[in-house]
């Protein structure tokens, strides 16, 4: 009974033994072989658009990260399991805004989620209830001569069989208008095919949406939304509008959740995460070349969390009272967090963002004295000051909360 609960995780883990499929998936040296082969014939270039479908436990994420190195690599898995266990093989990636990581189906992306370069699933193809449908879907999210590739890694005990998957792919890759199918085959014990086929070059390309979703309020001339990107008159290329959309979804939760804990506010939160990023926005050609932009809008973030927090009166916590019943946090905190963070926010500002950025966003010493522009000999002092700080107040050390 186990055994046949943990097979059916592989093709949506969730749970317990979602995590421990996840980890077979990652440890298994068949696995990443072939995906490894896969991406080799594929051979991504550094500029690319690239969405892997099904990325379970992230492995063929890092792989192809390291060819697409100034391009745009993006992943949808629907398990809210995988996509914890790639955001923490991929921290790197993540962190540099490099890689986006979605929840969701194959079949119903995003609208904005189009244009790819490359769409490649790796051992999906066959999870698929409508597998036709699906291809069909992915293919219209191509640019003209973009390529769609699924491979198939035929189980021992599979209905289908490797020659079988390959005439099921090739109908189904053609009927999606992929015409020039080409087939690769790895000779390997179960066997394991790979399709892929081009959008016809002379199909025309979706325009880019910028705005993601429902207007906000106006800031300065700009909309703001709080589950979408900013819609804002400065002149950027498509591309460049692409990569600030993926960048800002990848990081506008956790910033959000770090003025948080820092402020204790949601409404705070999400306006200070907002006016962070229409900064970021309108110096978006300076800031993406930088080697860590997320470092750039969690210094403006965590400097209005301070300001905020120095003149906020009664007028703020009026507004903030009216206006958070129609708001949920989009952070989710761990459970019993609230105590220990509300106790954060009594240290001295620069001890309790010290404690956010090492502990909630996950940052080291370094990276801490780089954002605040002090030493890490500063940050490692303040760092301890406010351990034992917490130690006293609420009789635990804080590494046990992180």
């Amino acid at each position: 009974m186990i055994k046949e609960r943990l097979f059916a995780n592989f093709a949506h883990p969730q749970g317990l033994l979602g995590r421990l499929a996840g980890r077979i998936m990652a440890k298994k040296k068949s696995n990443t072989a072939r995906g490894r082969w896969a991406i080799d014939q594929l051979a991504p270039k550094a500029t690319d658009r690239v969405l892997e479908v099904g990325y379970g436990p992230g492995v063929a994420l890092g792989i192809t990260g390291a060819l697409v190195s100034s391009g745009t690599l993006v992943g949808v898995d629907s398990s809210d399991v995988m996509k914890a266990q790639a955001s923490r093989r991929n921290r790197d990636l993540l962190r540099n805004g490099r890689l986006v990581l979605y929840v969701g189906d194959a079949q119903d992306l995003d609208p904005t989620l189009k244009d790819f370069d490359l769409i490649y699933g790796l051992n999906v193809w066959q999870f698929w209830s409508d597998q036709t449908a699906t291809v069909n879907a992915l293919a219209a999210r191509l640019v003209p001569g973009g390529r769609l590739a699924l491979l198939y890694m035929q189980p021992p005990s599979a209905n289908t069989t490797a020659h079988e998957a390959t005439k099921k792919l090739t109908q189904q890759f053609e009927t999606a208008g992929l015409h020039d199918v080409k087939i690769h085959t790895m000779d390997f014990d179960p066997p394991a095919v790979l399709a892929t086929g081009p959008r016809n070059s002379a199909s025309k390309r979706n325009p880019v949406a910028v705005n993601l979703a429902r207007p906000g309020v106006r800031v300065n001339g700009m909309n703001k939304t709080h589950d979408g990107v900013i819609d804002n008159p400065i002149d950027l290329t498509p591309a460049a509008r692409r990569a600030f959309a993926d960048w800002y979804r990848s990081e506008y939760h956790q910033v959000v959740a770090l003025v948080y804990v820092l402020s204790g506010s949601k409404w705070a939160a999400e306006e200070l995460t907002q006016d962070a990023f229409v900064e970021a926005h309108r110096k978006w050609g300076t800031i993406s070349n930088y080697d860590d932009p997320g470092a750039w809008v969690r210094k403006v973030a965590v400097n209005k969390a301070r300001s905020w927090g120095r003149r906020k009166g009664a007028e703020a916590r009026a507004y903030a009272k009216h206006t958070l019943a129609a708001r949920e946090l989009p952070a989710q905190l761990p459970e019993g967090a609230d105590e220990f963070w509300s106790v954060v926010r009594k240290l001295p500002d620069r001890q309790a963002q010290i404690i956010a950025l090492h502990y909630l966003d996950d940052r080291p010493v370094d990276d801490i004295a780089n954002l605040l522009g002090i030493s890490a000999g500063t940050v490692k002092t303040q760092l301890h000051r406010a351990r034992k700080t917490l130690s006293t107040t609420l009789a635990v050390d804080p590494e046990e909360e992180s």
